[in-house]
């Protein structure tokens, strides 16, 4: 059974495969659409993520500046309670974050002499 026409040349055109091709067409235009969505998805959490994580910095830099008190007992409750990371996460990410300015500060005071 044939799903052709025949058109004024003589030719036979066969329609069912162009409503296969605009059928194909049309699920790719579809699947990069919701691809498309997806990665806006999945950036919005990242982006909440990163805001929370920077807000927590600003806050736990100016309380540790006004108290005079280590930033990390600021951080890791803060860490803790307003993301999704378990006790010991926060505190890697808090020891971390700690130890590039921990190393420039002492290079600095070896490179004064202020270090034995």
């Amino acid at each position: 059974h044939d799903h052709g026409v025949v058109d004024d040349d003589g030719k036979m055109k066969n329609m069912a495969t162009n409503t296969s091709r605009q059928q194909d067409k049309e699920e790719g235009q579809q699947q990069q659409q919701q691809q498309q969505l997806q990665q806006q998805q999945q950036q919005q959490p990242e982006l909440q993520r990163l805001a929370v994580s920077g807000a927590i910095g600003l806050a736990s830099g100016f309380l540790a500046g006004l108290f005079g008190v280590g930033g990390g007992a600021i951080v890791v409750p803060a860490l803790t309670l307003s993301t999704d990371m378990t006790h010991y996460q926060a505190l890697g990410t808090s020891l971390l974050a700690m130890t590039l300015p921990a190393c420039v500060g002492t290079l600095t005071h070896f490179q004064k002499g202020n270090v034995a």
